[in-house]
């Protein structure tokens, strides 16, 4: 059984089990029918599949592998109690993220709204937004629209790059905030830390690794008035700091399957699935990020 309080799974078995005399039927087809612009969902990919294959080290993509079972096992749930209607897995797991998707947050939950889900992403620029007034949801213009103006909306505005693709399955070109992942094997507690594409020295990633060597060095006093503001400056072993997060990118970098020169010829050559694209414009882009930063560090 779906637990009570989980309205994404009600509204999950409602569609799946939604009739044909619904008002909204066609709707609901065209969401869970199995298309080629679904094809970048990476919990879409199959273990063993050539995108999941090109994929393979991308810390995103491992995690899309934690939510792909935690999906079979919902599904063989369902299907044990007799709830699940005769639909395929993989049309469960399509219907599960068409709602991922498409779904609007709104006060009571999550809503599907019909017509305001066909409104593209933009992280700036967004020329219209939602507003909820009681049980209505209105889209709201936020300036004067001339016909041909493309109506669009912000999914998520402390979304990244990196977060738009994969929850939604789409690189955004609108995106002025870039991220990937670093610091495998780092820290055993965390899985990973974001690096960004500008601001290194100033990232949770960089000021853990100075306070690693400040406490070595008894920079950090215990009693500091302000700890978080003093590793905000060089320590002595600076150049070690450094070094250190040169050899935690290289390690990283290691990981991935696809190598950043596989990577940019495999985009050059045009013939990728849409699927296998994705996968590779994934780590072509973490690498990409990754690379740069290395190349900055001082090697000894």
């Amino acid at each position: 059984m779906v637990p009570a309080d989980d309205a994404f799974g009600r509204l999950i078995l409602a569609l799946l089990c939604c009739s044909d005399a619904h008002p909204h039927a066609e709707y609901y087809r065209q969401l869970f029918s199995l298309d080629e612009a679904t094809s970048s969902l990476m919990a879409l990919w199959e273990d063993g599949s050539e995108e999941a294959k090109r994929a393979a080290g991308s810390l995103s993509f491992e995690r899309s592998r934690r939510s792909r079972r935690e999906m079979l096992r919902e599904y063989a749930a369902l299907a044990d109690t007799g709830e699940l209607p005769s639909l395929s897995l993989r049309q469960y797991l399509h219907g599960k993220l068409a709602l991922q998707t498409r779904a609007f947050a709104v006060e009571d939950g999550r809503a599907l709204i019909p017509v305001l889900d066909l409104a593209n992403h933009a992280s700036v620029g967004a020329t219209a937004r939602l507003q909820q007034e009681g049980g209505a949801v209105r889209l709201v213009a936020n300036y004067a629209l001339e016909r041909g103006d493309e109506v669009s909306l912000c999914y998520d505005a402390d979304a990244d790059h990196l977060d738009l693709f994969e929850r939604y399955g789409f690189f955004d070109a609108t995106s002025v905030v870039h991220t990937a992942e670093a610091a495998r094997g780092y820290d055993d507690e965390l899985e990973a830390w974001w690096v960004p594409d500008v601001g290194l020295e100033s990232s949770p990633l960089y000021l853990a690794l100075r306070a690693t060597l400040a406490e070595l060095e008894g920079h950090l006093a215990a009693d500091a008035a302000d700890p978080a503001d003093a590793l905000r400056q060089p320590i002595a072993r600076e150049a070690a700091v450094r070094e250190r997060l040169a050899s935690l990118f290289e390690r990283h970098l290691r990981g991935y399957a696809c190598s950043a020169e596989q990577a940019a010829r495999g985009l050059q050559g045009g013939l990728l699935s849409a699927a296998e694209e994705a996968a590779t414009r994934l780590v072509h882009f973490e690498q990409h990020l990754l690379l740069a930063h290395l190349r900055s560090l001082p090697r000894s």
